[in-house]
């Protein structure tokens, strides 16, 4: 005879309860006294349709939809602000829009590497006859706009911290990717 199953609706109430609340599987799983294992095995035998587990996936996944909906409205009130006169906070909606649309609203990352996958090799000035006339031409409008309006093939010697605050987050990807396609390193990833 097998022993009975701990996946019972008071276990599946317990955890439920706690990942509604925001708590982690694993936290939420050991209040309820049992293994992070067991539990996700439960889940995986419950989304195949097998009983009793599936009631105990099918909560889980209901607390944390619910979990997920309390902190977006907490966000949506944090942005339309208190009703009492004061302005809400544009970072909440920032915030979710760069969660909840990563592609448009994201942090872009760009990744470089150098020959066969290596490390970037330093130059100390970039060869630009590396670059392709349109690349040039990217560079030639980010140097000025950094420069402050004077158009220059070099990156300017002094300051140069100071002046590249001129340039957007986009127009700094912009020119390390053209910096480094013109020391020779490959671009795996570009989205300006």
């Amino acid at each position: 005879m097998a022993r009975p199953t701990k996946c019972t609706a008071a276990t599946t109430a317990i955890v439920a309860e706690h990942i509604a609340k925001g708590l982690p599987k694993r936290h939420a799983y050991a209040l309820a006294g049992i293994t992070h294992t067991a539990a996700e095995d439960w889940i995986r035998r419950g989304e195949a349709g097998e009983l009793p587990f599936a009631a105990f996936s099918a909560a889980c996944a209901r607390a944390r939809a619910e979990h997920v909906e309390m902190r977006i409205q907490r966000i949506q009130a944090a942005a339309a602000g208190s009703g009492d006169g004061r302005p809400g906070d544009w970072r909440a909606d920032a915030w979710l829009l760069e969660k909840l649309e990563p592609r448009d609203f994201g942090k872009h990352r760009v990744e470089l590497s150098g020959p066969e996958g290596g490390p970037v090799p330093v130059a100390s000035a970039p060869d630009l006859s590396k670059l392709t006339d349109e690349e040039l031409e990217a560079w030639r409008g980010l140097a000025a706009k950094a420069q402050g309006g004077a158009a220059t093939m070099e990156p300017p010697e002094e300051d140069w911290p100071t002046k590249l605050k001129r340039l957007n987050k986009e127009e700094l990807a912009q020119l390390e990717v053209l910096i480094a396609k013109a020391e020779g390193v490959e671009v795996k990833a570009l989205e300006w």
